[in-house]
C-alpha cells in the first residue's frame, strides 16, 4: 500500500502532466474550442487532484480521513465535507528566499519558505472553479449557441483565468496538518502564473513539466519556528 508521501507525490506528478498537456493546445498561434474544452477537462481533474491532496494530508496528519470523504471523487463534495467538519486543510502557494541579515541572527537560518497570501485559494473559490469548469464538460447546444467561435472568444479569458489562478496556488506550496508537511517547488519556470489573458487568436502559455520535490519540516526546524499560516 503506498505511503501519504508517495501518494502526494503521484497526485502532483500528474498535475504536471495536466498542466504540460494543456500546453499543447495553448502554445499555437491560435486555440480551438475543441482544444479549450480539453483545457477544462484537465483543469477540472486538476482540482480534483488538489481535493485527494488534502485528503492525504489529513490521512499524513491527523492519521484518519473522514469516512464519508475518502469514498468521494467529486471535488465539490469532498472540499464541502472538509469545510463541514472544520478541517481547513490546503496547500499553501509559498516561495522559497534567501534569509535576510536579520533573519540569519535572530533564527540562525539561511534560507525562509514565506507564504504568498495573494495566491491562495479557498475552499469556496476551489469549488466555484470546478462547478466553472463543468460548465465547459457538455456539448453546446445548437439552438442556444449558433457560432463556436464567437462562444470560444467569449468565454476563452476566464478559462484561462481559471487556470491561471490554479497555477499559482498549486505550483509553489506547503502543505501541513499539526506542524508537519511538505513543500513542493517546480524545478523550472512556471509561465502560466505570468499570462494575465488570452486571446483564441494570440494563445501561447507554457509550463514545463516539473516533478515533485518535497522537503518535510516541522515547527522547530521551520525557519521562524512559526506555522507557515501565520505568514
Amino acid at each position: 500500500m503506498a505511503t501519504p508521501i508517495e501518494n502526494y507525490t503521484e497526485l502532483m506528478r500528474m498535475i504536471r502532466e495536466r498542466f504540460d498537456l494543456m500546453d499543447q493546445f495553448t502554445q499555437h498561434s491560435h486555440i480551438t474550442h475543441s482544444g479549450a474544452e480539453i483545457v477544462a477537462y484537465n483543469a477540472r481533474k486538476i482540482v480534483e487532484g488538489i481535493a485527494f491532496g488534502c485528503l492525504v494530508a489529513i490521512d499524513h496528519g491527523l492519521k484518519s480521513v473522514p469516512r464519508d470523504a475518502k469514498g468521494q471523487y467529486n471535488a465539490d463534495a469532498i472540499f464541502k465535507n472538509l469545510k463541514k467538519k472544520g478541517l481547513h486543510v490546503l496547500p499553501s502557494p509559498s516561495e522559497v528566499r534567501d534569509a535576510t541579515e536579520s533573519e540569519k541572527l535572530e533564527s540562525n537560518v539561511k534560507v525562509v519558505i514565506e507564504g504568498i497570501p495573494s495566491h491562495r485559494l479557498t475552499h469556496e473559490q476551489l469549488i466555484e472553479t470546478y462547478q466553472y469548469l463543468h460548465g465547459w464538460a457538455h456539448e453546446l447546444n445548437p439552438y442556444t449557441v449558433t457560432n463556436r467561435q464567437e462562444h470560444l472568444r467569449k468565454n476563452i479569458s476566464p478559462l484561462i483565468e481559471h487556470v491561471i489562478k490554479l497555477s499559482k496556488f498549486i505550483s509553489n506550496h506547503v502543505i501541513s496538518i499539526q506542524g508537519q508537511g511538505f513543500f513542493l517547488r517546480p524545478q523550472r519556470p512556471n509561465r502560466w502564473v505570468n499570462k494575465s489573458h488570452c486571446d483564441p487568436e494570440c494563445c501561447n502559455l507554457t509550463m514545463r513539466s516539473t516533478i515533485a520535490h518535497f522537503v518535510r519540516w516541522t515547527s522547530k526546524s521551520y525557519a521562524f519556528g512559526r506555522p507557515l499560516a501565520n505568514r
